[in-house]
């Protein structure tokens, strides 16, 4: 299986902004999730233009929040 990275150097929400959203609304949660998942599709998209993929795809997200430490 051959695998490609792709970065971005958008921020994203933290975690407790979701699971806020979520407690606030399910509905407000499940919108948040759906928009951010469909910006890092088309960043994803952008980076890999010109290559055919016939399968299933897996995606695996690692979130990476810096600490306010100097």
């Amino acid at each position: 299986m051959k695998g490609y990275i792709s970065k971005s150097n958008r921020t994203f929400p933290a975690l407790n902004d979701f699971i806020g959203a979520m407690n606030r609304n399910r509905f407000v949660g499940a919108q948040m999730k759906k928009k951010y998942e469909r910006i890092a599709n088309e960043a994803i998209r952008a980076q890999l233009k010109g290559i055919k993929i016939d399968k299933k795809v897996f995606i695996e997200y690692t979130y990476y929040e810096a600490d306010k430490k100097a």
